[in-house]
């Protein structure tokens, strides 16, 4: 199913976000290669509960607020890159790969700016 919009209502925010590519091995400075277990690898991205298990995601932006959210307040504003506490949020998919993830305004926990 393709979403045409989706708007988030009450005190939830609607972020945005796509599947992170898996990074399953890491070649060290003097080329050797281990694999992201072993190395323990910071991998970019956040692990959010999906149905079925777990998935890595890229960092998610935020796109609707309900009408009780005050972003100004949070510090936040459309379009920002956030991270949420993964245990209260629901996700759902559409059919170009993007991912949806609504949660209440107070499970952000955090802005951040990313360099490419």
């Amino acid at each position: 199913m393709r979403y045409e919009e989706v708007k988030a209502v009450g005190n939830y925010v609607v972020l945005s976000t796509e599947k992170a590519e898996d990074k399953t091995e890491i070649k060290t400075d003097s080329g050797i290669i281990l694999q992201a277990e072993t190395a323990k690898i910071n991998v970019a991205g956040q692990v959010i509960n999906v149905p079925g298990g777990k998935m890595r995601i890229k960092p998610p932006k935020i796109i609707s607020v309900g009408p009780k959210v005050n972003l100004e307040e949070m510090g936040f504003k459309i379009g920002d890159t956030v991270y949420l506490n993964e245990y209260d949020a629901r996700t759902f998919a559409s059919d170009d790969k993007e991912i949806f993830i609504v949660c209440k305004d107070v499970n952000i926990q955090c802005a951040v700016k990313t360099v490419e």
